[in-house]
């Protein structure tokens, strides 16, 4: 991969589960929505793999969720392989989410 490229992903994540992206050493990237439109709340945020933190905003039904917030859509969030996103599904059943970028070093 390289500065500009595009980073993308569908992932399944297990009910009561976190995914995350965690870019290879050396790299940054710029995340630039992240989500799901099934009829759920997925939260969105960052962790070192130890320590994490959710950021103020999610998706549900892809639309403004006034629990958490803004989409993801409208702000950026830099991540590097030292702090990295993780998107937790709280649900009782397997969900699909996206989320993508742009690799900015």
């Amino acid at each position: 991969m390289a500065v500009g490229d595009v980073i993308t992903a569908i992932v399944s994540v297990p009910a009561g589960a976190t995914a995350t992206y965690q870019p290879a050493a050396g790299v940054e990237v710029m995340i630039t929505e992240a989500g799901t439109c099934e009829e759920i709340t997925i939260r969105i945020g960052l962790t070192d793999g130890t320590n994490s933190t959710y950021i103020a905003f999610a998706m549900l039904n892809c639309s403004y969720d006034s629990t958490y917030g803004e989409r993801i859509g409208e702000r950026k969030i830099f991540i590097n392989d030292s702090v990295y996103l993780m998107i937790e599904n709280s649900d009782t059943v397997d969900h699909i989410v996206m989320y993508c970028g742009i690799q900015t070093k």
